[in-house]
């Protein structure tokens, strides 16, 4: 449900969901309702190096981190809170990773608060935290819903190329069914999954760090069963340079761990 805060902007009342592979930690899908923003915003944003990351709370000992505690009760400091809270109305936000008891975190919740709301508590804060573990729970045991089918995959692996934008530059005739396959999230952008540009933008993030070529990898669950690889791969970032992402089957080396992880056989992370 939207509602308008003293300026007359719509802000959010529900959270946003964001399921995660467990070994890369990037976001392979995202959930939400109650606003105009778009949550691939969140996504542009999140992978840029700020404040408040994904990361940050999944390695986080509580696996709860506020805004205001990252910015040291400056939340102006954060570029996602200047181009995208602040215009829609939002002060204050939660970060929640839903994170096992065997310690994998399947994925994040965000709460946001609207100027004038009070503050999140610390019994709000503890609360979230306790009740994490459960809702992870959920999210685990529905993988393993979508799991138990075996379908059919396409014959050849999907390939797109963006530019440094995020802008689909090009995509291969098999991209479209690979498309139709992933999750259908609502942080969609032109008909492209988050996961694809996710991963586009975790590459370019390594190639920025590294100074060199970047990649990366998130394994998803895809919408009729089984799992795909979806795999960013930027060879510089010059101004013309391009990240390209490959979408194919999961290998069975990669795909072993992972279902262990989902019936809780296994756990080979650890938590700072």
């Amino acid at each position: 449900m939207n509602r308008l805060v003293p300026n007359g902007t719509e802000t959010i009342d529900s959270p946003f969901w964001f399921t995660l592979d467990p070994e890369s930690e990037l976001v392979t899908c995202i959930y939400g309702e109650g606003c105009d923003v778009d949550p691939g915003d969140y996504m542009r944003w999140e992978l840029a190096d700020d404040f408040l990351e994904i990361a940050d709370v999944v390695h986080n000992r509580r696996g709860v981190l506020t805004l205001h505690e990252a910015t040291d009760g400056q939340p102006e400091r954060s570029r996602i809170y200047l181009v995208v809270m602040a215009p829609n109305g939002m002060a204050q936000e939660l970060l929640v990773a839903l994170r096992t008891s065997t310690g994998e975190s399947w994925g994040i919740t965000r709460l946001n608060r609207a100027r004038g709301d009070p503050m999140f508590s610390n019994p709000e804060i503890s609360f979230m935290a306790a009740a994490a573990s459960l809702i992870s729970e959920g999210v685990r045991r529905g993988l393993l819903v979508g799991e138990a089918t075996e379908p059919e995959q396409p014959e050849a692996p999907g390939l797109v190329v963006l530019t440094l934008d995020g802008e689909v530059e090009s995509q291969s005739l098999t991209a479209a069914e690979w498309f139709s396959r992933l999750p259908d999230d609502n942080g969609r952008q032109d008909g492209v999954p988050t996961c694809v540009l996710t991963a586009a933008t975790a590459a370019l993030r390594d190639a920025v760090r590294g100074k060199v070529g970047g990649s990366s990898t998130a394994r998803v669950p895809m919408r009729d069963g089984g799992w795909a690889a979806v795999q960013g791969v930027v060879m510089s970032t010059d101004r013309d340079s391009r990240v390209t992402v490959i979408i194919q089957p999961v290998h069975p080396d990669r795909l072993a761990p992972l279902l262990m992880s989902i019936y809780g056989l296994m756990w080979n992370g650890s938590v700072k």
